[in-house]
């Protein structure tokens, strides 16, 4: 173990003059690309936290407007479920930072998606993803994730879908 026994009674003054000299350089060129290091989910650890969560799908039609269709997609993902496949420890601080991280447009895409199945078959014709407003939300609950997606199409958000193709 060291001893500090050759710094008794000195000063940080003293301490300070034994420092070599500090080099500073003044900057000349700058960086123009700056790296960032992100997180973000995995195409796997997604399908996987599909693949083991329970989803219901309810539609209607606007009765103030028959051309507008809306569905809520409720998806419940339980880390627990997974807990096997998962690296990380299954933990309602895990949960909350994989709730952060699903807000993103893969997870939006995957959720209208859901909708465009359900709202199909309610119109009787292919209804796609992309007509689809989506509002989303997601809470935690423990080891639970829970995301509620509102979705609505109507008969122009269709038509221009269809334009955009």
């Amino acid at each position: 173990m060291p001893t500090f026994a050759h710094l008794s009674g000195s000063t940080p003054e003293t301490w300070l003059a034994e420092l070599p000299p500090l080099d500073w350089r003044r900057v000349s060129q700058i960086q123009l690309i700056r790296r960032v290091v992100r997180e973000v989910m995995s195409p796997s650890a997604l399908e996987l936290l599909f693949a083991h969560s329970d989803h219901v799908v309810e539609t209607g039609v606007d009765a103030g407007d028959p051309t507008r269709l809306y569905a809520t997609v409720m998806v419940t993902m339980d880390l627990q479920r997974c807990r096997e496949s998962l690296r990380e420890p299954v933990d309602p601080a895990t949960a909350q930072r994989v709730a952060e991280l699903l807000v993103e447009a893969r997870v939006r895409r995957r959720l209208a998606e859901l909708a465009a199945r359900q709202l199909s078959e309610r119109a009787g014709r292919e209804i796609p993803p992309d007509a689809i407003d989506l509002e989303l939300s997601v809470r935690v609950d423990g080891c639970s994730i829970l995301i509620d997606a509102d979705a609505v199409t109507s008969s122009a958000a269709l038509r221009a879908a269809e334009r955009s193709r």
